[in-house]
C-alpha cells in the first residue's frame, strides 16, 4: 500500500499487533519517501482506546477478518466503523475450492508445515456481519477460485464525526 498512499500525499496512521509487521510498514512506507505516518501497536479490537476520539477518512483492514474468530471479528469491525465513514475490508471466504487451493500452494511453495487455521466464512455470512454497522459500496473479488478472496467497500452506519 506505500507506493499507492504515497502517490497520494496522504497522511498514514498504521496500526497492528504485531511490532515486526509495523517495522514493515515503516521501512516500506520510508522506501518510498512517505514520512507522514505514525505507527501504533494495537489489538483492533480497542482502536479506539489507543487513537482516543482521533477520526479518519478511511480505515483499510486487509488480511485479518480470516484470521480470527467471528465474535473478534465483530469487534473489529465496530471499532473501524466508529473511527472513519469508509473502510475498505478484505475477507478469506469458505468454498469448495479451499482444500485445493492449499494443497496446490502446499506443492508449489512447500508450505507442509503450514499450520495456521483460519476462520473462513461463506459470503453470506460475511455480508451479514458486515451489515451491522456498514452499508456496502462494492464488493470486489480477487482471482476468485484462485485466491478465494473479497474486498469490500463499506459506509459506515455508525460513524459519527462528533
Amino acid at each position: 500500500l506505500a507506493p499507492i498512499l504515497a502517490k497520494g500525499h496522504y497522511e498514514v496512521t498504521a496500526v497492528d499487533i504485531s511490532p515486526d509487521m509495523l517495522n514493515i510498514a515503516r521501512n516500506s512506507y520510508s522506501d518510498v519517501g512517505l514520512f507522514n505516518t505514525r505507527f501504533f501497536i494495537s489489538d483492533a479490537e480497542v482502536i479506539s482506546q489507543q487513537l482516543g476520539s482521533e477520526i479518519y477518512d478511511a480505515v483499510i483492514c486487509l488480511r485479518l477478518m480470516h484470521r480470527v474468530p467471528q465474535p473478534v471479528r465483530l469487534k473489529i469491525l465496530q471499532e473501524i466503523s466508529r473511527v472513519a465513514n469508509y473502510s475498505i475490508v478484505s475477507f478469506g471466504v469458505k468454498s469448495q475450492y479451499n482444500n485445493i487451493r492449499k494443497k496446490i500452494r502446499n506443492l508449489i511453495f512447500w508450505e507442509r508445515n503450514n499450520s495456521e487455521e483460519l476462520c473462513l466464512e461463506s459470503i453470506y455470512n460475511i455480508e451479514c456481519d458486515l451489515s451491522n454497522f456498514f452499508q456496502p459500496v462494492k464488493k470486489i473479488w480477487v482471482s476468485k477460485y484462485l485466491s478465494e478472496e473479497v474486498f469490500f467497500l463499506l459506509k459506515s452506519k455508525v460513524f459519527d464525526p462528533g
